[in-house]
This record gives C-alpha cells, structure tokens and sequence, in this order.
C-alpha cells in the first residue's frame, strides 16, 4: 500500500489521495482511494469537510459505495460547487 496513510481508528482504514480526480461538470473535487483492512460487508461511506485555501472549512460532500472485501480498494470522487473549495479532511467514515 504505498503512498497510503493508515488510521488505526474503526473501522482501521488505510487511504490515499487522487492526484488528477474526474470531477463533475462545473465541479471541484477531491478523490481518494480507502482500503478497509477488515472489508465492509453491506456499505460504506466517507464524509469530507471541505475548505478554501486559508483552511476554513466552507462545504461538505459524501461519497459511498456497496460492500467492500477485506484489503479491496474502492475509489471515491467528493465533488463541490464552492469556487473556493481547494482541500477536505476526513470527517466521518461509516462502515456496516
């Protein structure tokens, strides 16, 4: 798992940011690809706080996907129609 960061929290999780993500239309987005150590057996979803470039949090946006094997790799897209939008941090991630 390179390049990836893992959190030891729960569900325990490794992730990493995409590079170049496919946005929306008229969109900013983030992107990043999450690995659930132990899967996720019916859903999974991953809350972000977005913020503007001076770190003030200005939007949110959700991504989710169905079930998840353990060590399978799921790619998320967090689109946002704030101009200012430029970085997310993790807010929530749900896993059952």
């Amino acid at each position: 798992m390179e390049d990836f960061s893992t959190i030891t929290g729960i569900p325990p999780l490794a992730f990493r940011w995409l590079k170049k993500p496919d946005c929306s239309p008229g969109a900013r987005c983030l992107g990043m690809y999450i690995i659930f150590r132990d899967g996720c057996p019916s859903h999974m979803s991953v809350e972000l706080s977005l913020t503007d470039r001076d770190g003030v949090a200005i939007d949110y946006a959700i991504d989710s996907v169905g079930s998840l094997d353990a060590g399978q790799k799921a790619k998320l897209i967090f689109n946002s129609y704030e101009d200012d939008a430029r970085s997310g941090e993790l807010a929530n991630v749900t896993c059952y």
